[in-house]
């Protein structure tokens, strides 16, 4: 599919700014709102940034349709020292950029969550609210981020909504 690695500089707080402007409107027609919260400094990323900009843009577009109408959606960004390993791919050693998606909605089941990056999987309960998607969103990003060599975590809870972050290397491995 792809032969070259990322090369591009990216500054992901540019990114995060350009998805939360374009998804405004959406925010705005579900009486939602989109708050951006990062670290200072943050460090470029080697990455291909229309790719990482497609991933932040389906987590956040995901959070608002699924998040619950009234609430907030939080996009928050920071530098880690590391990213978590991944069972089934390798991901890059080193500094990387944590960039976290957070909706008010309602828990995700474990058996769903293990499942979410599967081609074609809808989770029951929205296809029986008519919530419309193809379920290749989460697929296609899991796809672009392991050509990242980063990784994307889920964890979703009564309390504090759901929240997936995607974990993206400052430097590409060659």
């Amino acid at each position: 599919m792809y032969k070259r690695q990322p090369q591009e500089q990216v500054e992901i707080i540019d990114v995060a700014e350009e998805v939360a402007q374009a998804l405004s409107l959406k925010a705005k027609n579900r009486e939602m709102k989109i708050r951006i919260s990062s670290d200072e400094d943050l460090p470029q990323v080697t990455a291909d940034r229309a790719q990482v900009k497609q991933v932040i843009q389906n987590l956040a577009d995901n959070a608002l349709k699924y998040g619950l109408s009234g609430t907030e959606v939080t996009l928050g960004i920071k530098k880690c020292a590391q990213i978590p390993p991944s069972a089934s791919f390798k991901t890059a050693p080193g500094e990387a950029v944590a960039i976290s998606v957070n909706n008010k909605g309602p828990k995700i089941s474990p058996e769903n969550l293990a499942r979410l990056t599967e081609r074609f999987y809808r989770m029951q309960e929205h296809k029986d609210l008519n919530i419309k998607g193809t379920g290749l969103g989460l697929a296609i990003a899991k796809h672009i981020i392991i050509r990242h060599s980063g990784n994307l975590t889920v964890n979703s809870n009564g309390y504090n909504g759901t929240t997936f972050t995607l974990y993206l290397p400052v430097k590409q491995e060659n």
